[in-house]
């Protein structure tokens, strides 16, 4: 985008590369914190209307669940918007006069991801006051209010489930885009909405939201879990098996996912790292599987650590094959800063032009000065002598001169640049040694 593009600074390699470093640590402050909200949200829902429409014990389990990453506001916007405002100007800066409109696609991602946060806490709050009133609702104005909270809930919820699976979508079709440069220039319906490698991604991260926020759950609700009086044995036996069923189809995602990747986007490194992703989700899965057997959720602790791992090594598969497949633009920036670099030297005097002293000397300084003839200026014979230990004081003088000998009019700025007054000053003094 076009104001986007004003903010871009030219890069050098060593820039870009660290840039690539940072955006894997935005990714993994992001996409955690996003699964999450996803797959919590979309349980919740589900817990609601079982709750709703049988057993009410699933509507404690709905706010539990809803409550997971929202019990504190300022998680969406540390965790969310700022990491995705980060990826975005990211994105921009390494895209730069590539043709790649990602910067756009990644806007309207964030805009959607926004609208989908307002609504999850829309409907958070219309949960918990509908199950208050629910409790209430020994009158006629309670039950009104009652229903009134529950429809709201019911549509926070649809429009909470619309926005961020939209903005989820387009996000990860937009970063796929964005490690392709074949189709740079094929626009938003096929570049982002139709991109297979995008819809993929899109899948995978559905199906590591829902295992992933099923471990998460578990695990900050562990010591109710253990102790003898918790009610919803049953249910986290159920969580761990469809926890162990999403686990199931996630390999089998990653090996898709390298299979639509283009070619050129492939790297050993991508390799690498989806194999190790898939040998985390195994041992995932081996401890989904002992706590079925067990009943026992004590291992929780190291299988969120190991989700976590998973996450950076899918991240670093993506990011692996961004660098891959855009080496050739990431090889333009790096020429683009040469010549910005060389340029801004220039303008600050720091190196030397085409310009010689000789040049100079004949192009500004014969005209008022001569060695030993008295021209507009003084000659040289009689001004050289004082800066014979002086050199320094000479290019001063070039640079800034001022009216010194009253008998001659005050000699006009040159607005020559340091290198090219030490060039002529030398060129002077030159001529004074051969005379």
């Amino acid at each position: 985008m076009n104001f986007l593009d004003k903010l871009v600074l030219p890069q050098s390699e060593h820039h870009l590369i660290l840039m690539q470093y940072l955006m894997i640590i935005t990714y993994m402050l992001f996409l955690p914190y996003m699964s999450i909200l996803t797959g919590s949200l979309f349980l919740s829902i589900i817990y609601r209307k079982l709750g709703i429409s049988g057993d009410k014990k699933y509507l404690r389990f709905s706010k539990q669940f809803i409550d997971l990453v929202t019990f504190n506001k300022s998680l969406a916007f540390g965790l969310g918007i700022v990491p995705f405002l980060s990826l975005i100007f990211s994105y921009t800066q390494q895209l730069h006069l590539s043709g790649a409109d990602s910067a756009t696609y990644l806007l309207l991602s964030l805009a959607l991801f926004i609208g989908g946060v307002i609504s999850v806490y829309s409907y958070k709050h219309s949960v918990h006051l509908s199950d208050i009133l629910a409790a209430n609702n020994d009158t006629e104005d309670a039950e009104n209010y009652y229903k009134k909270s529950l429809n709201t809930s019911n549509r926070a919820g649809k429009l909470a489930i619309l926005f961020l699976l939209l903005s989820t979508y387009i996000f990860f079709g937009a970063i796929q885009y964005s490690a392709d440069s074949t189709i740079w220039n094929s626009g938003f319906f096929y570049g982002v909405l139709l991109n297979l490698s995008g819809i993929v991604s899109f899948l995978q991260f559905i199906i590591l939201a829902f295992a992933g926020t099923y471990a998460f759950y578990i695990f900050m609700y562990k010591d109710k879990i253990l102790s003898d009086e918790y009610e919803g044995k049953e249910l986290i036996q159920k969580a761990i098996k469809s926890g162990l069923v999403f686990l199931i189809l996630l390999p089998i995602f990653i090996v898709l996912s390298l299979l639509v990747n283009p070619t050129q986007s492939l790297s050993t490194y991508s390799f690498l790292s989806a194999m190790a992703a898939i040998l985390s989700i195994l041992l995932i899965g081996n401890g989904f599987y002992s706590m079925v057997k067990s009943g026992s959720v004590s291992s929780i602790s190291s299988l969120i650590f190991i989700f976590l791992l998973v996450f950076t090594l899918l991240i670093v598969k993506e990011q692996s094959a961004f660098n891959t497949g855009t080496k050739a633009q990431f090889a333009q920036l790096n020429k683009n800063y040469v010549v910005y670099e060389t340029n801004l030297k220039k303008d600050l005097g720091l190196i030397s032009d085409a310009s010689s002293g000789v040049d100079i000397y004949n192009g500004r300084c014969i005209a008022c000065h001569k060695f030993d003839v008295k021209l507009v200026g003084p000659p040289y014979k009689d001004v050289l002598p004082k800066y014979k230990d002086n050199f320094d004081g000479l290019v001063t003088f070039i640079l800034n001169p001022v009216k010194v000998n009253p008998e001659f009019p005050p000699m006009p700025n040159q607005g020559l640049k340091p290198h090219e007054a030490k060039a002529v000053a030398e060129y002077i003094i030159s001529i004074a040694a051969e005379k």
